[in-house]
């Protein structure tokens, strides 16, 4: 049995009753109609071979993560191609790869789930990669089915889904004063104190590694208590509603770092 998310959409009918007045008041009923859109865990069984799927071999004789290779790209859903690859070129610097214009291709457009009439899909999709990064981003904008011109800018505490793209700089101070000079962007918090603060240093005891041998070792701890406590970083939203964090300082994580490497 697997696990599949689903997101399904219900309506139903409301019935409200609403006072007005003080003694004696008046109870009006008011009925409306609510749809609603919900995210729910389901049981039930994934495609068989006989149905195109490929078992893939099971998980007790290989680990989980023996058939990832690496990350492919991140897509960002757009309603203009044009606007938003010169608005990463101007935010990033992004170069542009290659595009397909008014793509359609049924193999495509069945595996993105338009599973009915998927002639009728048209998408034009821009890859472009940001310089200094292994990082590709795949821009999308939908003509068939239109694009859902719908930006949320989530809060940071927001839960369900990725919440933020985190890149790495060299001069916090510079990156921060080059996202406040386009319009576009969204600083997490509008308020003109509002800047890229310092990690207050921290303790040994404010965290622990999952591996025993690093968690007994005491110059391993001491080093991610510098490393955090050097950090620097904010928040913004892009005018696609993608949230990015632009942080100085974490060299532990990410690309180009080993930890027992690093020593800051």
């Amino acid at each position: 049995m697997t696990l599949f998310s689903e997101l399904t959409e219900y309506k139903e009918t409301k019935e409200t009753t609403i006072t007005r007045g003080g003694p004696g008041a008046v109870q009006t009923k008011v009925t409306r109609e609510v749809t609603e859109r919900r995210v729910e865990r389901t049981d039930r069984q994934g495609p068989t071979p006989a149905e195109g799927s490929k078992v893939l071999t099971d998980a007790r004789a290989q680990p989980a993560h023996a058939f990832i290779r690496g990350v492919s790209h991140i897509n960002i859903g757009v309603t203009d191609l044009t606007q938003a690859i010169e608005y990463y070129q101007r935010l990033l610097g992004v170069t542009p790869v290659r595009v397909f214009e008014k793509f359609r291709n049924r193999g495509f457009a069945r595996s993105a789930g338009f599973l009915d009439e998927p002639e009728r899909v048209s998408v034009s999709i821009a890859f472009v990669e940001i310089p200094g990064t292994d990082l590709t981003l795949e821009l999308m904008q939908y003509h068939n089915p239109p694009a859902q011109n719908i930006v949320r800018a989530y809060k940071v505490n927001a839960v369900g889904g990725v919440r933020h793209i985190a890149l790495k700089v060299d001069d916090i101070d510079r990156a921060f004063a080059h996202v406040k000079s386009l319009a576009e962007n969204q600083m997490i918090n509008a308020d003109p104190k509002y800047q890229p603060f310092k990690i207050d240093p921290i303790q040994t005891t404010e965290f622990r590694f999952y591996d025993a041998a690093l968690e007994a070792n005491e110059p391993e701890k001491a080093k991610v208590c510098r490393i955090v406590g050097n950090i620097r970083y904010f928040y913004f939203i892009d005018p696609n509603g993608v949230q990015w964090e632009f942080e100085q300082g974490h060299t532990d994580i990410g690309t180009g770092h080993s930890f027992h490497r690093d020593a800051t």
